[in-house]
C-alpha cells in the first residue's frame, strides 16, 4: 500500500502490504543505494514498518532526465554481464582478441535490434574497434534502455512488454506486472462482474517499475517476502542476490542451493516468490521444518543435484523435485528409486534429505551406516570370488522389488544374499519389523551395493 504524505520532507510512504509492495521497497532501496554510490543525494527513511521517500527521486519521465539517466546507469551496473554493448566493451578493450571473442563480438553487433541500428555498416570488431567504442559512448543510454526494455530476461521477465516508464494514468488502472496485465481492447467487457467494466478492480503503482531489481538475476528468479521488518526484508534479499550471482552459471542456479541460501537468513515461516520467463509469478511458503532441512544440505552437493535426467521422452529436473518435496513435505522415495537405476553420484545426498523428511534422523543415522557398511562387505566378497556380475544382478532385483513396492520379496532377496555371501545383515531386522518407515535403510543398502561406491569410499578413506 502507498500513502501520499503532506510534509516538508517526504511525499510518499510505502508499506509491505503484499509481495508486490515488498518487492518495490527492495527495488527502490537498491536504486537509492546506487544513487549514493554515484554521488546523487536522495532522501529516504527505511523503518521496520514502512519506507518514506519522494516520488521525484524515482520518476523516470523525460522531464526528469537526471533521475532517468542515473536509473539507466543503475540498470547497466545490474545487467552488465548480459548487455550487448558491455560485452563488446570488455572484448574490445583487450589488446589481443581470440577467435571465440571475435565471433561473440560479431554476434553482438546485430543483436539485439538496437545494436543493429547503432552499429550499422560495422562488421569487423577488430578493424572497427575505435568506431564501435565511439558509437557505444554516444548512444549508451539508448542501448541500455532499448535492451533492458525489450529483453525477456530483464524487464519483460517481470513486467508486461510495452509498459516501461508508463504512469498510472497511462496504464488506465491496469496492473503492469506480467501475468496481472490485461489487454483492454480484447477483454474489457469480460473483466467486471455482470460484464460491467466498472465492477472490475485493479491495482497498479509506478513503484512496481522497480520490482525486477528485488529478484535475483537468474533464469528462475527469487524474492524473499519476509515483510515483518522492512530492514530485514532488504538485507535478506540483498545478501541472497550477492550469494546466488556468485554461484550462478550463465544465470542457471540449483533451486535447492537458492532456497538453502534463503533459509540461511531466516528463523521463521516465510513466503518466496519465483518468476521464470513467460511463466506467471509463483508463491512458495517455506515452513520452519523445511528451513531446517535446507540448512542441513551440504552446499557443495547442491550443485550435484542441479541436473536433469532423461525419463522416457522427457527430462526431469532433480533440483526442482527435491526443493518441492522438501517444501511440501513429500517423500523422495520414487525419485531415489529412479536415480538408483542410473547409479548416479548424488543418490546418497537424496537419501539423507529423505531421512529428514521422514523425521527419523536420530535413529536412522546409525542404521544406515551399518547398511552401507554391510553392502560394502558383500561387494568385497563377490569381487574376491570374481563374481562381479552377481553384484549387478542382486542390485537390479532389489531395485525392482522397491519399484513395485514388493517389500516381502525385497526381504526374501536380502536373506538369500546374506546366505549366499556369508555376511550377516543385522540392519535387516528393522526392515522385517517396519519396512515402510525404515525404507531409507533399504535405499542406503542398495545404493552402496556397487563396486564403484566401494572404490569411492576406499579413496576417501571411509
Amino acid at each position: 500500500m502507498i500513502e501520499i504524505l503532506e510534509n516538508d520532507r517526504y511525499n510518499r510512504r510505502i508499506f509491505p502490504s503484499d509481495w508486490r509492495y515488498s518487492a518495490a521497497i527492495v527495488g527502490i532501496k537498491s536504486f537509492f543505494d546506487y544513487c549514493k554510490i554515484v554521488g546523487r543525494t536522495v532522501e529516504y527513511e527505511l523503518t521496520e514498518n514502512y519506507m518514506d521517500y519522494n516520488f521525484q527521486d524515482i520518476d523516470l519521465n523525460d522531464s526528469n532526465e537526471e533521475v532517468y539517466h542515473v536509473f539507466l546507469d543503475f540498470v547497466e551496473e545490474r545487467y552488465s554481464k548480459y548487455l550487448a554493448h558491455c560485452i563488446l566493451e570488455r572484448i574490445l578493450h583487450n589488446e589481443k582478441i581470440d577467435d571465440e571473442s571475435i565471433k561473440l563480438a560479431k554476434s553482438k553487433l546485430s543483436n539485439p535490434t538496437i545494436c543493429k541500428k547503432v552499429f550499422k555498416n560495422l562488421k569487423d570488431p577488430q578493424k572497427d574497434r575505435e568506431e564501435i567504442l565511439s558509437r557505444i559512448k554516444d548512444n549508451r543510454y539508448d542501448l541500455i534502455a532499448e535492451t533492458y526494455n525489450k529483453a525477456k530476461s530483464m524487464y519483460v521477465q517481470f513486467i508486461h512488454d510495452g509498459c516501461f516508464r508508463k504512469t498510472q494514468k497511462d496504464m488506465g488502472g491496469i496492473s503492469r506486472l506480467d501475468g496481472y496485465y490485461v489487454d483492454l481492447g480484447k477483454k474489457k467487457k469480460s473483466l467486471g462482474y455482470n460484464f460491467d467494466f466498472k465492477n472490475a478492480v485493479f491495482c497498479d503503482e509506478f513503484e512496481f517499475e522497480f520490482i525486477p531489481f528485488a529478484f535475483t538475476n537468474t533464469r528462475k528468479a527469487y524474492f524473499v517476502n519476509c515483510s515483518s521488518d522492512c530492514r530485514l526484508l532488504y538485507k535478506a534479499n540483498k545478501n541472497l542476490l550477492v550469494t546466488i550471482e556468485e554461484k550462478a552459471n550463465n544465470r542457471n542456479i540449483s533451486e535447492v542451493f537458492a532456497i538453502k541460501k534463503v533459509s540461511d537468513y531466516l528463523k521463521y515461516d516465510v513466503e518466496i516468490l519465483t518468476k521464470e520467463i513467460d511463466k506467471p509469478y509463483e508463491s512458495l511458503m517455506l515452513r520452519r521444518n523445511a528451513i531446517d532441512i535446507f540448512r542441513s544440505i551440504d552446499e557443495k552437493k547442491c550443485q550435484k543435484i542441479n541436473r536433469k535426467i532423461k525419463r522416457g521422452e522427457e527430462y526431469i529436473d532433480i533440483s526442482e523435485i527435491v526443493s518441492e518435496s522438501i517444501i511440501e513435505n513429500i517423500k523422495l522415495d520414487n525419485l531415489i528409486i529412479q536415480v538408483m537405476k542410473d547409479n548416479v553420484d548424488f543418490t546418497d545426498q537424496l537419501i539423507k534429505i529423505n531421512i529428514k523428511i521422514y523425521e527419523g534422523e536420530k535413529n536412522m543415522e546409525k542404521n544406515t551406516y551399518f547398511a552401507s557398511k554391510t553392502a560394502g562387505e558383500v561387494v568385497k566378497v563377490f569381487v574376491q570370488r570374481n563374481s562381479k556380475n552377481k553384484i549387478t544382478s542382486y542390485r537390479q532385483k532389489l531395485i525392482s522389488a522397491l519399484n513395485f513396492k514388493d517389500y516381502e520379496r525385497f526381504n526374501t532377496i536380502l536373506l538369500q544374499l546374506s546366505s549366499y555371501s556369508g555376511v550377516p545383515f543385522e540392519f535387516a531386522y528393522d526392515l522385517f519389523d517396519d519396512f515402510e518407515n525404515n525404507k531409507n535403510i533399504a535405499f542406503t543398502f542398495v545404493n552402496a551395493l556397487s563396486e564403484k561406491k566401494l572404490y569411492d569410499k576406499e579413496e576417501k578413506g571411509e
